[in-house]
């Protein structure tokens, strides 16, 4: 921690390694030919690794090596299975380390590893997608069958070569901290002038632009209010219970400040690199690229002169939409601007390829929380949005339909404060992460959250159960996860 700030100097040197990313993605946008372009990505990646991990960025490298034998080498029928199963148990290892007698590495190292892990499945999967694709096509090729059907959608063509693997896991754009996105996208980076034609600063100074309010809102009022705090005896013996509510509130806002400035950041190492430009027309989607006329992508990326008349945005990278977390009145609607791409991932490889059905909203929250790591405090925070969903549907459904102008306005305050105070509640323990920690401050307000959503669900059902029966229209509340519209996935086998 350096002293007087109140900032840990993980987070300053993640600050400056960002920075410097930025400012070279001026040159990286210079480099015209694919090899060179490619190479000189993953020998910056790999610096950039071995800066932050030191001897620990062995582990990496074994999680991309054993990937690419399973995309590359073996069979294509369950190397998604494999590398899914392998890549988060050696996550798990990784973070238990320390149990069995290896050295237990430090935040960034996790948080590298945290991104490596998508990155891999992620390729795992586009891999095994392309494979059954064609394998489709030409079943139906032979059979004499009309291809419209395929063509309308996405044609996936990821045959990674075993180097490639390692390029696209040290791929410095995003290598430390992300944001998430496709094998798809990075290639396109490397082999299509979109990132010359792009309005890369642009794009990159707005976003700087937003930053200097994070930054010093952060630090100024975790120097005065540190998170740390809670983790004393003083904490608990020498303030009041309402001291400790309301502190729940500052710190939630540190932790937003924080997170917004790391992304920010993220999403200018992309933007000045020219990753994730696509021309407009394309509509592409966050994690995901384009979502349309992916032919006229392909060539437009063969075609220099056609693409310099094109207007692009960098939508497929973008993370957070600030302005939404923070005053979107429900859950659902917020959670759908937050950690945008890693939701792509979790609604394309978990979500919509879990085999239970019923079990689909449940595996992804659960590997969510088991991602983010093995402490208890993620799985306190994360699995209780459930609960505060239920809650929340609940009022929405006895009020959406038939309250006035101003009924609904008090309405919409009232679940934006509850889910503000929520997310308060639930994230000191995604802070505090031991289990300890984080039920001795729940106990030490009298878990008063908690009291508070069994009273409102309580009374909800009450008004329910009194009101005459009759036939309304129904409020449809989508889970978050079903408005993520991944690649449809080839059920041949």
């Amino acid at each position: 921690m350096v002293a007087g700030l109140g900032v840990a100097l993980d987070d300053l040197l993640y600050g400056l390694l960002l920075a410097l990313s930025i400012l070279f993605g001026w040159c990286f946008r210079r480099i015209k030919n694919p090899v060179k372009k490619k190479w000189v990505s993953t020998v910056v990646g790999l610096s950039l690794v071995f800066a932050v991990s030191g001897s620990h960025a062995l582990r990496p490298l074994i999680v991309t090596t054993v990937n690419a034998v399973f995309i590359t080498v073996l069979g294509k029928k369950y190397s998604h299975i494999l590398s899914f199963i392998f890549t988060f148990s050696f996550l798990t290892f990784f973070r238990l380390s320390d149990y069995f007698g290896a050295p237990y590495a430090p935040g960034p190292v996790n948080l590298i590893n945290m991104v490596l892990t998508m990155r891999m499945v992620g390729l795992a999967f586009e891999s095994r997608d392309s494979w059954l694709a064609h394998k489709t096509e030409s079943k139906m090729a032979t059979s004499g069958a009309k291809l419209t059907e395929m063509e309308e959608k996405e044609p996936l063509d990821v045959h990674p070569g075993f180097m490639d693997v390692y390029h696209y896991a040290f791929c410095y754009v995003g290598v430390l901290t992300g944001p998430y996105f496709r094998y798809t996208t990075y290639r396109d980076m490397i082999n299509t002038p979109f990132s010359r034609f792009a309005p890369c600063w642009d794009a990159t100074k707005s976003r700087l632009l937003r930053l200097p309010f994070t930054v010093l809102a952060f630090v100024f009022v975790n120097s005065l209010y540190p998170n740390k705090m809670a983790l004393t005896d003083e904490f608990y013996s020498s303030y009041s219970v309402l001291y400790r509510i309301i502190f729940l509130t500052i710190s939630f806002f540190n932790f937003r400040m924080r997170i917004y400035t790391g992304v920010m950041l993220s999403e200018c190492v992309c933007t000045m690199a020219g990753l994730g430009a696509y021309p407009e027309w394309c509509k592409p989607r966050y994690g995901m690229g384009p979502t349309c006329r992916w032919q006229e992508v392909a060539r437009l990326g063969r075609s220099p002169v056609q693409a310099m008349r094109e207007k692009y945005n960098f939508e497929t990278v973008h993370s957070v939409i600030i302005s939404k977390c923070e005053f979107e009145p429900s859950v659902r609607q917020a959670m759908k601007s937050w950690n945008m791409t890693i939701q792509y991932w979790l609604a394309a490889y978990v979500y919509k390829r879990f085999p239970i059905k019923p079990l689909r909203t449940f595996a992804t929250v659960f590997m969510s929380a088991f991602w983010h790591g093995a402490h208890a405090g993620y799985y306190l925070c994360i699995m209780s949005v459930a609960p505060h969903m239920v809650v929340e549907d609940l009022w929405v459904k006895l009020y959406a339909n038939n309250a006035g102008p101003k009924l609904q306005r008090f309405l919409n305050f009232m679940i934006w404060f509850m889910r503000l105070q929520g997310f308060a509640y639930m994230s000191i323990t995604f802070q505090l992460l031991t289990i300890d920690n984080a039920l001795r401050y729940w106990g030490s307000i009298y878990y008063c959250y908690h009291w508070v959503l069994a009273a409102l669900y309580i009374t909800g059902l009450v008004i329910q159960f009194r009101r005459p029966k009759k036939v309304t229209p129904v409020v449809t509340l989508q889970h978050d996860f079903h408005a993520i519209d991944p690649p449809k996935v080839n059920k041949t086998e």
